[in-house]
């Protein structure tokens, strides 16, 4: 009985042996060693792709501005002219309507005064002058005599359009009131209020276009050295040709181009990117892989930026659509953008 139960006790031992055997190459089957697995493969990346170009980019500065009669400048008066009486009397005659053109010199209102009428102090002057003329009266009576009629009327002081006319006959006149406003609409300008934190670049001569159709072109004339403190604006002014179709206080679009970059290097403006450090970078396609260019970017116009970096030139190719965090020396399949040239995937052998 003993000897049996020896026997059983060694196949049941026999039995176990076989089995944890069985598992054992059952499990390592299944998992191969760490050394036989195949490496990794870093996969591509499919992107498009352009070329750098060598282009002319500006600035511009979009502002609003004012029609308005140009200002006094070096040896040239304001194109405005509010007119009031020399001294207090009555209107005796008006001689010009709102939208009438005068000439220099010309007698627009007459005044009778307390002492004399227009008419009498106008008879005295040619009287004086056929005096002087004949050495029969002094000059000093002579400028006497025009002075009395030069209290009496208001003339024109420039070729120009009637604007406004407030006097009327038998009224009684003001010193300090306008009775008549002209303008000479050949010589307007536009004034512009440009936001102070955008001021910086403006200087006299820059290029200036007004839109419209067709746009007029000018240039910067002056610009104020003092703040509006009332909205924190500089005041600037350019003026218009003397042929124009714009009239005063019409409001109007303007900009002005405050740098302008001849045969400057370009790239298509989404393939700059900003990095994490704040600078900014191009993928430039560098045969099957994309490399990492640091560049300094200049003047952006439409789709196009200005970039300065080593070893750039026109031709070389920059990722554009998928060029946000692409990681350096990243393999590349640049998608073909041009039906008419072969394939660019750098893997793929053109068609013969």
């Amino acid at each position: 009985m003993k000897s049996r139960l020896i026997v059983l006790c060694l196949l049941l031992a026999l039995a176990s042996l076989a089995i944890f055997g069985i598992h054992y190459e059952f499990t390592h089957a299944a998992a191969p060693d760490a050394d036989d697995q195949a490496p990794d493969v870093t996969p591509l990346v499919t992107v498009q792709a352009e070329p750098l170009k060598r282009l002319t980019l500006e600035s511009f500065l979009d502002v609003f501005g004012t029609i308005l009669p140009s200002p006094a400048g070096p040896g040239q008066p304001a194109a405005d002219a509010p007119l009031a009486a020399p001294a207090a009397g009555v209107v005796a005659r008006v001689n010009v309507i709102p939208g009438q053109e005068v000439t220099n010199g010309q007698v627009l209102v007459t005044l009778n005064g307390g002492n004399s009428t227009a008419e009498n102090a106008a008879q005295e002057v040619a009287r004086q002058e056929l005096l002087y003329s004949e050495h029969d009266t002094s000059q000093k009576a002579l400028q006497d005599a025009r002075a009395q009629l030069a209290l009496l009327e208001i003339r024109a002081p420039f070729d120009g359009t009637v604007v406004s006319v407030s006097a009327k006959p038998g009224a009684a006149t003001d010193p300090a009131s306008t009775a008549v406003e002209i303008m000479n609409l050949r010589r307007l300008a536009v004034e512009m209020q440009v936001p102070m934190d955008q001021s910086a670049p403006l200087q006299p001569g820059l290029p200036v276009r007004i839109a419209g159709k067709p746009g007029i072109q000018t240039v910067l004339w002056r610009i104020s050295p003092a703040l509006d403190t009332n909205n924190d604006t500089v005041h600037a002014w350019a003026l218009l040709p003397p042929e124009t179709s714009l009239r005063p206080g019409q409001f109007v679009k303007l900009e002005i181009q405050t740098a302008r970059h001849v045969d400057c290097l370009a790239a298509p403006a989404a393939s700059v990117v900003t990095d994490e450090s704040g600078h900014s970078t191009l993928s430039l396609v560098d045969g099957s892989h994309s490399r990492q260019v640091a560049v300094q970017t200049g003047l952006r116009q439409d789709d196009w930026v200005e970039v300065i970096g080593n070893d750039l030139k026109p031709g070389d190719r920059v990722v554009t659509v998928g060029a946000y965090a692409l990681p350096d020396q990243t393999p590349i399949h640049v998608l073909d953008t041009d039906s008419n040239t072969n394939p660019t995937n750098p893997h793929t052998d053109p068609a013969p």
